[in-house]
């Protein structure tokens, strides 16, 4: 679930060799930064780290890293920066999880509204859906298409749907203490907390249902029949059924007219053009079964 993270040690954990001299900035290039893609940047002040867990552990993202492999990956962390990371301090982390799922994620993102305190922004023509906070971001993307547009193979599923929450900042006011340092992400208190942030902004994005429908172009009159069946939903078969009522009060319409309509609406309701339910539902159910693995109340 940890996968990016911003820490910073003080200047008093560096080997004399690192220290830079007259005030100067100094991006660090070594081993760790070649491999992992880190962040690091040292000043008189500290160094400033960002860098993602699963790539040192793995090489990548795709496979999320649990509170049980987090000692090890700090492990190696310290091993390539050459510094003790005891005294270092989080000042952002991001937390996620990929999961498979059984329709294209550009669908399922389709159904997010707009979360409050945010600015919504669509990236490859829905790929990608972040949300941007001064304090936080919330983002879905495909995560298929990410490695593909970073020219990368992937042993992941076709249809592989990540959510990030990214804390870029106030993490303090989230525990209500001083000051959290990299070795608390061990540590079940912070990581659940952590996880359960997740899950609650994810929940607090607003789904709006929209209709999917697929069009058979095998003959015009099976065109027509899922269009109508699109329509329909789009309409609502409650509304069309109450039109139907009111027609019949009306006397537009007897009850053997009444049932051949009825029965063609629920022929096209049932059409298998179209999907008439809430695909976040698949999503609000991995959420909640990851929360449950670790004894997280949502409620």
């Amino acid at each position: 679930m940890i996968d990016a993270v911003g820490i910073y040690i003080p200047a008093s954990e560096f080997p004399f060799y690192l220290e830079p001299a007259n005030g100067e900035t100094i991006l660090w290039v070594n081993e760790l930064r070649k491999r992992t893609g880190s962040f690091i940047r040292i000043n008189r002040g500290g160094m400033f780290v960002q860098v993602s867990l699963p790539k040192i552990l793995r090489g990548d993202n795709v496979i999320n890293v649990d509170r049980n492999d987090i000692q090890e990956a700090f492990s190696m962390l310290s091993a390539g920066l050459g510094v003790d990371l005891s005294q270092s301090i989080l000042y952002r982390v991001e937390i996620g999880a990929t999961f498979s799922v059984s329709r294209s994620p550009i669908l399922y993102m389709r159904e997010w509204g707009v979360l409050s305190r945010s600015i919504k922004n669509i990236y490859n023509n829905g790929e990608t859906v972040l949300f941007l906070n001064g304090a936080w971001e919330m983002i879905g993307y495909d995560k298929n298409a990410e490695q593909r547009s970073r020219n990368r193979s992937s042993s992941i599923a076709s249809n592989a749907f990540r959510i990030e929450y990214r804390r870029k900042k106030s993490l303090k006011k989230l525990f209500d203490k001083k000051r959290i340092g990299i070795l608390d992400l061990s540590t079940k208190e912070v990581y659940n907390h952590l996880v359960k942030q997740w899950a609650i902004k994810y929940f607090e994005i607003p789904k709006i249902l929209n209709h999917h429908v697929r069009i058979p172009f095998t003959s015009p009159a099976k065109m027509q029949e899922a269009f109508a069946a699109y329509g329909l939903q789009q309409y609502g078969i409650d509304c069309a059924y109450s039109l139907l009522q009111d027609a019949r009060k009306r006397g537009c319409v007897d009850n053997n007219a009444m049932s051949r309509f009825k029965k063609r609406l629920d022929k096209l309701h049932c059409s298998p053009h179209g999907d008439g339910h809430a695909l976040h539902q698949e999503i609000d159910a991995l959420v909640v079964e990851k929360a449950t693995e670790l004894d997280i109340k949502l409620v």
